[in-house]
This record gives structure tokens, sequence and C-alpha cells, in this order.
């Protein structure tokens, strides 16, 4: 043969080997099933894998800073505001005096009450010793058994009466110690209803605020969790409060779970409890708040992955041809999405540019992949 003819050989040869070279041995599969195939008709394609991860999922909520503890005090008694001790915004102690009603007339009822009672200890004192003495007489038959069981008689209304009259005088002594309200714990005054020479009637069902009082050196976040969140909280699950109107954060934890659910928005009140003894977070202040629930096993694939909207599915290399797979899928953040139900971990799904030119059964070349 003349190097011409070998020149035309090597011609042919050389095109022959650079295509099976590029097709590899998925694109030779593609064509032992399917003989027609054409090297034009062959997509090339990328692969990613389904990866199981540890993932530290927030979950993210609203709420609203309440107080510790908030009462709303009010006279028991009746009577006219002599002075009020406090403003709004004072910093008061457990039992600081906050407001004074007139107490004359009080006064006057205690001093009555007190006589009263002088008077009914001495007539149970003289009554109780003509029992005493009767009951010997009777033993001796001085006294008719009549004469004792009336002397008995006296004895008992006696100390009926005796028992009113330190009732009576120990109501009074409360009532005139209610004309001074006190703070019932330590705290800062929210609220102020009455001032000097106002008059409060209190009536019952009918009572009246005259002050408010917060309790806010502990202060809580309360918010609510959609129910499905249930099996991944509990108490002393670490969260983190940002207070908008503040500009700041604080690290926290849950420290109560409410019971009860909300039938119509399918949430739980969450509390999470923070330190404020400097007084900086206010009540009613609105709150963005991430919990931080333990770890959890996930399957995550990349976003660009996944086909369809309302019906997820993936692509997987089945012998050189794509094969539709089924999923159920949710979204982790812009770039991922957690795959739980239709793949296992360590599969390879088709992925990359070309994915949208991918139906079931196209023929494909598998030309690198996405860690």
């Amino acid at each position: 043969m003349n190097a011409s003819f070998y020149s035309f050989l090597l011609g042919l040869a050389v095109p022959t080997l650079l295509l099976m070279t590029a097709c590899g041995e998925t694109e030779v599969s593609a064509f032992n099933r399917n003989p027609s195939l054409t090297t034009d008709s062959i997509i090339p394609i990328s692969l990613t894998r389904v990866k199981q991860i540890d993932l530290l999922e927030p979950i993210l909520t609203t709420g609203t800073i309440h107080a510790d503890q908030t009462t709303n005090i009010s006279p028991i008694v009746s009577g006219l505001v002599e002075k009020v001790f406090v403003k709004v915004g004072d910093r008061v102690k457990k039992d600081q005096p906050l407001f004074q009603l007139r107490r004359t007339d009080i006064q006057l009822r205690v001093r009555q009450l007190e006589h009263s009672l002088t008077l009914a200890q001495a007539e149970f004192r003289n009554v109780a010793k003509d029992l005493k003495t009767n009951m010997g007489l009777r033993k001796r038959g001085a006294v008719s058994q009549e004469v004792l069981d009336n002397t008995r008689t006296r004895h008992e209304i006696a100390g009926a009466q005796l028992g009113i009259a330190e009732a009576q005088l120990a109501q009074a002594q409360q009532n005139l110690a209610d004309t001074t309200g006190k703070a019932p714990f330590d705290g800062v005054i929210t609220q102020r209803e009455i001032n000097e020479g106002s008059y409060i009637r209190n009536m019952p069902g009918a009572r009246s605020t005259a002050l408010q009082i917060q309790k806010i050196d502990t202060v809580e976040a309360v918010v609510t969790v959609p129910d499905i969140y249930l099996n991944r909280i509990h108490l002393g699950t670490s969260a983190r409060v940002f207070v908008d109107g503040l500009g700041k954060f604080y690290h926290s934890e849950i420290h109560v779970i409410n019971d009860r659910v909300d039938q119509q928005s399918r949430t739980l009140e969450v509390r999470i409890r923070i330190s404020n003894d400097m007084y900086e977070i206010k009540p009613g202040l609105f709150v963005r708040v991430e919990i931080y629930p333990e770890r959890r096993s996930a399957l995550v694939l990349p976003r660009h992955a996944i086909r369809g909207s309302s019906s997820p599915y993936v692509f997987v290399n089945d012998n050189g041809f794509a094969r539709k797979v089924s999923v159920r899928t949710r979204e982790l953040d812009t770039d991922r999405v957690e795959v739980y139900a239709g793949l296992e971990p360590g599969t390879d799904v088709l992925f990359g540019n070309n994915l949208a030119q991918i139906t079931p059964g196209t023929a494909i070349q598998v030309t690198g992949r996405r860690n």
C-alpha cells in the first residue's frame, strides 16, 4: 500500500477513537441499549450526590416582651386620697408605701371598738366568775340546777359577744392598714390613675385601678411556634432574642412551653426569660427570636437539582438514560433543599446547565460531578 492509502486509514481511525474516549462507558451503554442513537442525541450532564448532614436549623418567630409580673393596685377601702407617694417611672421596693387615704374616720372607729372590746372582756370575766361560784354552790346543793343552767347560758352569750368585739376590732384595724397602698414586690410604676383629693369608692365587682406596678428585673419574650416543631423543642432549648427597639440581642433559653395549642393557628406559646437588671428592656417591645433545637440528621441536595414545583422530582442515571424519581422536599435556604422521601443517602442525581433538556428516557453522558 502506498503512503496516501495509510493516511486515509489513519484519518478514519483517529475520529473513531476520540468519539469512544469522549463517550466513555456510559455512552457505549446507551448505544448498546439503543443502537439508533447518534452522538448529537446524547446530552452531557453532571452528577451531584445526596448528602447526609447534621443540620442545625433555627426556628424563626416573633413576639412581644412581657413583664415578669403585672399587678393593678386598688385601695381595698373607700376614701379620700390624701397623698400619692409615687409617679409613673418610679422604681419601688416591696412594701414601700405608694398612696395614703384619709385615716381619721377609721382611726375613730378603731378607738370605739377598742372600748367595746374592753367592755366585752369585763362582762365575760364577771360571768365566768359567777359560773365558777354557782358550780361550787350546786355541788353543796345551795343553788338549783336551773340557776346553774342560766349562768352557763350567760357565760356562752358573753363569750360570743367577746368574739364579736374582737372580730370587729380586727376588721377596723385591717381597714386602717389598708388605707396605705404598698408595693407587693420590687418593680416599677407603669400607670397612675389617682391624685390627691380624689375620692375612691370601691364596691364589690367594680374596683378601679389606682396604680399599676410591673416587675421587670426579669422579662419574658412571649412568642408562638407552629405545632409541627413541638417534638424539636423542650425546656432549656437555647434561643436568641433580638430587640429591634434597642438594636441588641440576648442569649437565653426556653423556660415555659404552654400546654395549650391554639386550634385556629395551630401554634403554641413559648416563653423565653431574659435578665433585665438595668430595666433596659421595656414590656411591649417587639422581638424577633431564633430558637435553636438540637442538631438532626437530614438529606440535602442543591436546589437546582429538583425539577417540578407542585410534584417535585429528580433524574438519576439508569445505565446511560435519565430515569425520573419522585421526591418530597422542603426548602432549607437559597441553595439547598431537604429531601425527606424518595432518595437514599449517597444517591447520584443529574445536575447541571443541561438539566432543563432532560426528560425521562433521555440518553445522557456524565461529564463531571459537583461535590
